[in-house]
C-alpha cells in the first residue's frame, strides 16, 4: 500500500517509495472494527502472515512433493534423449546390425508388432496382424534374416530409416510412451519402395538409456502393393 499527496508529486520523482508494513496496518485497522474495516483487517492479516512465511523459507528451495522421487526418473528424461535413442536404433537397422538391435529389447517381455493397414488399432490377440512377434519369434526372425534363410531378403535389401517428429506422449506404468513419424526407403533390384507411417514405442528408462518393451509400426499405406512384402525390419 503506497500513497503520497498530490502536492508532493514533484518531490517524489527519482526517490524510492516505501511500502507500508502489512503487520502494522493490520493492527491499526483493529480486529473489532466492523464492515469494510473488518474485511481490510482480515486481508492485511493474510498479507502479513504470507510475508512471515516467505522469510522462513530458504531462498531457491522448492517445496517437497510427495511424488517427487517417484516421478524423477521420468521427469528428467528429455525429448532429445529419446530422439537420440531412436536415431541410433535406425542406424543399427540400416547397417544390418540386427543382433545389436535385438539387444535393445526387454529379453523377456519385448515385442515387435505391425497391424494391418485397415485396422491400425487392432488388438494382436484377436485381430489379424502383419507381424506380431514376441521375443522367441523375434529372435527367430533375426536369425533367419542374418542366416540368409529368408528368400525375400537374399540378397538383403538396402534401407534408410528416416525418423522425425519424435514426441513423448505419456507413460504407462514403468514405460514411457513415445511416438515418431517415419519414412523407410527400401532399395532392391533397382526398385525404391517407400514405407510411411508412425512408430509407437513403450520404452523403459534405465542405466542411462532405454529398453524397448514394445515397438508398434503403424503403416499409413492403403495397401502393401506395389511393395508386396515387409520381409525386412521396418
Amino acid at each position: 500500500m503506497v500513497r503520497h499527496f498530490p502536492r508532493h508529486e514533484g518531490q517524489s520523482v527519482g526517490r524510492p517509495q516505501r511500502a507500508a508494513n502489512a503487520g502494522i496496518l493490520a493492527r491499526v485497522a483493529g480486529p473489532n472494527d466492523h464492515g469494510p474495516a473488518r474485511r481490510i483487517h482480515r486481508g492485511l492479516e493474510q498479507i502479513a502472515c504470507g510475508l512471515r512465511n516467505d522469510r522462513r523459507r530458504r531462498p531457491g528451495r522448492k517445496p517437497a512433493l510427495a511424488n517427487d522421487n517417484a516421478d524423477q526418473r521420468h521427469d528428467t528424461i528429455s525429448r532429445q534423449q529419446v530422439e537420440d535413442f531412436l536415431f541410433a536404433e535406425a542406424d543399427l537397422l540400416d547397417n544390418w546390425r540386427l543382433d545389436e538391435w535385438l539387444g535393445l529389447f526387454d529379453q523377456q517381455r519385448g515385442g515387435y508388432i505391425m497391424p494391418t493397414t485397415d485396422l491400425p488399432d487392432g488388438d494382436p490377440s484377436s485381430a489379424l496382424y502383419l507381424i506380431a512377434d514376441d521375443m522367441p519369434k523375434l529372435r527367430s526372425r533375426v536369425e533367419q534374416l542374418l542366416g540368409g534363410l529368408t528368400w525375400a531378403e537374399n540378397p538383403r535389401s538396402r534401407t534408410r530409416h528416416m525418423v522425425s517428429n519424435v514426441r513423448i506422449a505419456g507413460r504407462e506404468g514403468e514405460a514411457l510412451l513415445v511416438k515418431a513419424n517415419f519414412v523407410v526407403f527400401r532399395m532392391r533390384f533397382q526398385n525404391i519402395d517407400p514405407y510411411v507411417g508412425e512408430y509407437h514405442y513403450k520404452l523403459i528408462p534405465g542405466n542411462g538409456g532405454f529398453t524397448i518393451l514394445e515397438r508398434r509400426v503403424v503403416l499409413d499405406l492403403e495397401a502393401l502393393r506395389p511393395h508386396g512384402k515387409v520381409s525386412f525390419i521396418v
